[in-house]
């Protein structure tokens, strides 16, 4: 595959690529199943930072994240790869525009060395100078896309996050959300409708946000429901300098034993509640 580019637009060339990867399914690994869903739009992806070691026609790319986002077992047919050199031998000497070819690298070793952190090696004896990565949402927790692009001399990519700050039980009332992001900041306009809740969170609503550029405190009206463990926090795109939705999860603890505030109620002169223990409720 010849790309014919100019310096200028190799950033272009490298989304483009990432964008093809997971919405044409281009195979990076012998062992990827036909049957793969590998198409996402682009709320359904996030970015990877990423880290490309050339020796002696060794590659080591190590792609991170400020969150947990890699499950516990990734293998080589979670990921497809493709990198990008200069075709010096296709340019005509009429050309000023240099040719870039693709290839898709389809022999590498994946390690997972934290839920953070991934580690990949493959031998090649084309000198790459990009490259883009994507992982399937199977490998990750919030089951997205992870995507990264990398061009030799660039600084490394961080891509900006968000995490939720504090503890949180099933039924808590009212919960204030302290949310922390990294490498973007909060926009100047900020307001409650930029922040959207669900998972354990869903029906509470927001009702202010203060803060500075990254730490920002929710205040919210509402009860925590016992429908899954996880309560979930978007920022709309407008909400961050990033220009993209961001998510954040936290894990929400079952009570041992409590009794649910909106099952009180006056029967014949008594006063009936449910009780939940262990999130089980009991009449």
């Amino acid at each position: 595959m010849n790309i014919t580019k100019s310096v200028k637009s190799l950033i272009c060339l490298m989304l483009a690529l990432v964008m093809g990867m997971t919405s044409t399914g281009l195979t990076a690994c012998n062992k990827t199943s036909e049957s793969s869903d590998w198409k996402a739009t682009e709320a359904e992806s996030v970015s990877l930072g990423i880290d490309v070691a050339k020796s002696e026609g060794h590659y080591t790319v190590t792609l991170t994240h400020d969150s947990d986002v890699f499950v516990d077992k990734v293998s080589a047919e979670n990921i497809k790869i493709e990198g990008i050199y200069l075709n010096e031998t296709d340019a005509s000497q009429e050309s000023t525009e240099p040719i870039y070819t693709s290839d898709t690298i389809t022999a590498f070793q994946v390690e997972r060395e934290s839920a953070k952190k991934l580690v990949i090696t493959f031998d090649a004896t084309t000198d790459y100078t990009l490259m883009t990565v994507v992982v399937h949402k199977s490998a990750m927790s919030n089951k997205m896309f992870g995507d990264a692009y990398w061009r030799e001399g660039s600084e490394v990519y961080l891509p900006p996050s968000v995490s939720i700050v504090g503890e949180f039980t099933v039924y808590d009332q009212n919960p204030t959300l302290n949310i922390v992001l990294e490498n973007t900041t909060f926009s100047d306009n900020l307001t409650a409708d930029m922040v959207v809740l669900d998972g354990a969170f869903r029906g509470i609503t927001v009702t202010g946000v203060t803060g500075n550029e990254q730490n920002v405190t929710v205040t919210t009206t509402g009860t925590i429901n016992d429908k899954t463990v996880h309560g979930k926090v978007t920022l709309k795109a407008e909400a961050t300098r990033c220009g993209s939705p961001l998510d954040a999860f936290t894990t929400v603890k079952p009570v041992g034993a409590a009794v649910i505030p909106e099952s009180y109620r006056l029967a014949d002169g008594n006063l009936e509640f449910r009780v939940e223990f262990g999130n089980i409720a009991l009449t």
